[in-house]
C-alpha cells in the first residue's frame, strides 16, 4: 500500500539482521570469488548474495554460502539472526570455534559446517534446536565426546560428525532417534563397543562407524535394520563372526567391514542379500570357502575379499556376476586354476588374485576381458605359455605376472597393447627374446628381472639375441653343459654328468628311496611306471651329488640326516661349505661371494662371478627338485627353462 510502512519493531528486527550479516561479512578474510561484493546496506540485505528472506517479516531464513571458498572466522552475531531456519556454510575455509548461541535461533532445521577448519566442544547451547532435522558438522576438528543430548533431538533425521577428533563412546542416548535416516560418526577416535539398543533406529539408512578405535563385536541387534542400504564399520577393532543373522538386513546394497579381526567362516545368510553392490570384507582373519551361492549376488559390483584366510578354489560361480567391475582376491590361500569362465566377467576393470596357490595354465580366455584396466596374477605357481591373444584386453594399463612358472617365449602380440604402461614379467622362466614395438620401448629391464634365459636389447640388461638363441632343445639342455670352467676341465664335467645321470637312473639310492617312499607314494601307477616328478627328485639329487661330491651314502649321513638335508641347511649364506671345493677355486684362490650366497646374482663379465652365479643356481635348482612334496617339486619343463638359463650365463666362459 501506498505510505504503508513497517511496524517500529519489524525494523528493529530487520535492521538487526542487517548488522548481523554485515559483522559476518567483517570476520570473512578471504572472498575470492566475490560472493559479497553487494553485500551492502544501500541494498536490501533480503537482495544479497546467499541470502533468503521470509515474505511477510523480510527476516532472514536462510544463510547459503557454501562452496564459496571464504575464509575466517564466525561473528557471534549470527545469533541474532532468530528466524534462521537454514545455515549452510559447508566446503569453506572457516575456522575457531563455533561463537554462535544457539539457544537463540529456535527454529534452526538445517546446520551444514562440514568440510571447514572448525574446532572445539560441539556447542551445548545445540540442544535447545528442538526442531533440528540435519546436523551435518564432519569433517572439521571437533574434539571431546558425543554430547549425549543429541539423543534429546527427536526430529533429527541426519546426524553426520564425522572426521573430526572425537573421543570416548557411542552414546546409548542416539538410539533415541527414533526418525534418524542416516548416522555417519566414522573417522573420529571412538573407544568402546557398538550399542546394541542401535539396532532399534528402524528408519535408518546409512550407519558409519569406520575408522575408529571401537572393539567388541558386531551386535546381533543390527540384523533389525531392515531398511539400511550402507553399513560401514571399516577398520576398527571388532573381532568374531560376521553375524549369521545379517541376511536379514534384506535391502542393504554397501557392507564394509575391512580392516579389523573378523574372523570364521561368511555366513551363508549373506549370500542371500541380493541387493549387495558392494562388499568389502578384505584384510581381516576369515577362512573357509567362498560359496557357490555367491551367484546370487547378482548386483555386485565390487568384492573385495583380499587379506584373509580364504582357502579351496575360486568358484566358478562367482564368474556369473557379470557387473562385477573390480574384483581383490589377493592375499589368501586360493588354489586351483583360475575359471576358464573369467571370459563371462565381461565388466571388469580391475582383477587382483596374486598371492595364492593359484596353479595351473592361464585362461586364454583373458583377451575377452576387453574393459580390463588391471590384472595382477604375480606370487602364485602358473605354469604353461603367456597366452597369445590378451591383446584383446585393449584397455589394459597394468598387467603383472611376476613370481610365476610361465615359460616359453613373450607373445610379440603384447605390442599391440597401446594403453599398457606397467608389465611386470619378472621371475618366471621366460626364454628367447623381449619383444621391442610398441609400449615394450618404454619399459625397463626390472620387468624381466630373473628370467635368465630371455634375451634382446641391451637396456633389458639381458644377452643380445643371436641366431640360433632359440633353437636349442631339451636334448642340448639336458647335457648340463655348464662351463664351469675353462678348457677341458669342461668337457670332463660333461661326459660325467651324463655318465652320472645314466647310470644313477638305474641304480637309485636306496637310503633317499626310504626317505621319499611315503611322499612319492602317488606318484607310482599300477603299472609300476614312475612319474615325472620322480624322475625330477632324482634329478635333483644328482645335481647335489656332482656338485658337493659327497654321494647320499656317504658315511657322514645316517638316520634322518640326509645330503639334501645338509645341503639346504647351508643355502644360501653357506653354500660354499658345501661345494666342492675344486669347483670354488679361481685363478686368484678366492671362493664363492657372500653376496651371491646371499642370493643376488650380480651381473659383472668376470669369469669368476659369473661361475659363482651358476654355481649358485645350481644347487638352488637341485633342492628345489628335490623337495619332499612332489606338488612342490620344479617339473621337467621347469628345470630345462633354468639350464637354458644357466647355459646363457656361461656362454662367456666357452670363449
Amino acid at each position: 500500500k501506498i505510505g504503508w510502512a513497517w511496524p517500529p519493531l519489524v525494523g528493529h528486527l530487520s535492521r538487526s539482521d542487517q548488522f548481523a550479516l554485515l559483522s559476518f561479512k567483517s570476520l570473512v578474510t578471504r572472498d575470492p570469488y566475490n560472493v559479497l561484493s553487494n553485500w551492502d546496506s544501500n541494498i536490501s540485505f533480503c537482495d544479497w548474495n546467499g541470502i533468503s528472506c521470509s515474505h511477510g517479516s523480510q527476516r532472514v531464513v536462510a544463510l547459503n554460502l557454501s562452496e564459496k571458498a571464504l575464509e575466517g572466522t564466525l561473528s557471534p552475531y549470527i545469533s541474532n539472526l532468530s528466524f534462521l531456519q537454514v545455515l549452510d556454510l559447508s566446503r569453506d575455509s572457516f575456522h575457531g570455534h563455533l561463537p554462535i548461541d544457539f539457544s537463540r535461533l529456535p527454529l534452526l532445521e538445517n546446520l551444514f559446517i562440514s568440510e571447514n577448519n572448525f574446532e572445539g566442544l560441539i556447542p551445548q547451547t545445540l540442544s535447545h534446536c528442538r526442531g533440528l532435522q540435519i546436523l551435518s558438522a564432519g569433517d572439521n576438528q571437533f574434539y571431546g565426546s558425543i554430547p549425549k543430548f543429541l539423543g534429546s533431538l527427536s526430529e533429527l533425521k541426519s546426524l553426520s560428525i564425522h572426521g573430526n577428533r572425537l573421543t570416548g563412546t557411542i552414546p546409548v542416548t542416539l538410539a533415541n532417534l527414533s526418525i534418524l535416516q542416516r548416522l555417519t560418526i566414522g573417522q573420529n577416535q571412538l573407544q568402546g563397543n557398538i550399542p546394541p539398543e542401535l539396532g532399534s533406529l528402524n528408519h535408518l539408512w546409512i550407519l558409519d562407524l569406520s575408522s575408529n578405535l571401537i572393539e567388541g563385536t558386531i551386535p546381533l541387534p543390527l540384523a533389525n535394520l531392515t531398511k539400511l542400504i550402507s553399513l560401514d564399520l571399516r577398520f576398527n577393532k571388532i573381532k568374531g563372526p560376521i553375524p549369521p543373522n545379517i541376511g536379514s538386513m534384506t535391502s542393504l546394497q554397501v557392507l564394509a567391514l575391512s580392516g579389523n579381526a573378523l574372523e570364521g567362516l561368511i555366513p551363508d545368510s549373506l549370500y542371500q542379500l541380493v541387493h549387495m553392490s558392494n562388499l568389502y570384507l578384505d584384510m581381516n582373519a576369515l577362512f573357509g570357502p567362498i560359496s557357490t551361492s555367491i551367484n546370487n549376488l547378482t548386483n555386485l559390483q565390487k568384492l573385495y575379499l583380499n587379506s584373509n584366510n580364504f582357502s579351496s578354489t575360486i568358484p566358478p560361480a562367482l564368474c556369473e556376476l557379470k557387473d562385477l567391475i573390480w574384483l581383490y582376491l589377493q592375499d589368501n590361500f586360493f588354489t586351483g586354476q583360475l575359471p576358464l569362465d573369467v571370459r563371462n566377467l565381461a565388466a571388469l576393470g580391475k582383477m587382483d588374485v596374486s598371492v595364492n596357490q593359484l596353479s595351473g595354465v592361464l585362461p586364454a580366455t583373458l583377451f575377452s576381458l576387453q574393459r580390463l584396466e588391471y590384472l595382477n596374477l604375480s606370487k602364485n605357481s602358473f605354469n604353461g605359455h603367456i597366452p597369445e591373444r590378451l591383446d584383446g584386453m585393449v584397455n589394459i594399463e597394468a598387467i603383472d605376472l611376476s613370481h610365476n612358472k610361465l615359460s616359453g617365449e613373450i607373445p610379440k602380440s603384447l605390442e599391440k597393447l597401446q594403453h599398457i604402461h606397467v608389465l611386470d614379467l619378472s621371475f618366471n622362466l621366460l626364454e628367447g627374446e623381449i619383444p621391442s614395438g610398441g609400449k615394450f620401448a618404454n619399459l625397463s629391464a626390472e620387468s624381466f628381472l630373473g628370467n635368465y634365459a630371455l634375451c634382446g636389447a641391451p637396456k633389458f640388461h639381458v644377452p643380445v639375441c643371436s641366431d640360433g638363441a632359440n633353437k636349442h632343445n631339451n636334448v642340448n639342455m639336458l647335457r648340463v653343459d655348464f662351463f664351469l670352467a675353462s678348457g677341458g676341465f669342461a668337457l670332463v664335467l660333461i661326459v660325467w654328468i651324463l655318465i652320472v645321470a645314466a647310470k644313477y637312473r638305474k641304480r637309485g639310492l636306496e637310503k633317499h628311496d626310504q626317505e621319499e617312499s611315503e611322499a612319492n607314494h602317488d606318484e607310482f601307477g599300477a603299472a609300476g611306471m614312475v612319474s615325472t616328478k620322480a624322475d625330477v627328485y632324482s634329478y635333483g639329487i644328482l645335481l647335489l651329488e656332482v656338485f658337493t661330491r659327497k654321494k647320499p651314502t656317504d658315511e657322514r649321513f645316517d638316520g634322518d640326516f640326509t645330503l639334501r638335508q645338509w645341503v639346504a641347511e647351508a643355502f644360501p649364506l653357506a653354500i660354499s661349505d658345501v661345494i666342492d671345493g675344486h669347483l670354488l677355486k679361481q685363478n686368484n684362490h678366492e671362493t664363492i661371494s657372500d653376496h651371491v650366497a646371499e642370493g643376488r646374482l650380480l651381473e659383472q663379465n668376470n669369469s669368476e662371478t659369473v661361475r659363482n652365479e651358476m654355481l649358485f643356481m645350481i644347487m638352488e635348482t637341485g633342492l628345489s627338485c628335490s623337495r619332499k612334496s612332489p606338488t612342490e617339486r620344479m617339473d621337467m619343463k621347469e628345470v630345462v627353462a633354468r639350464l637354458k638359463t644357466i647355459r646363457r650365463k656361461a656362454s662367456p666362459l666357452e670363449e
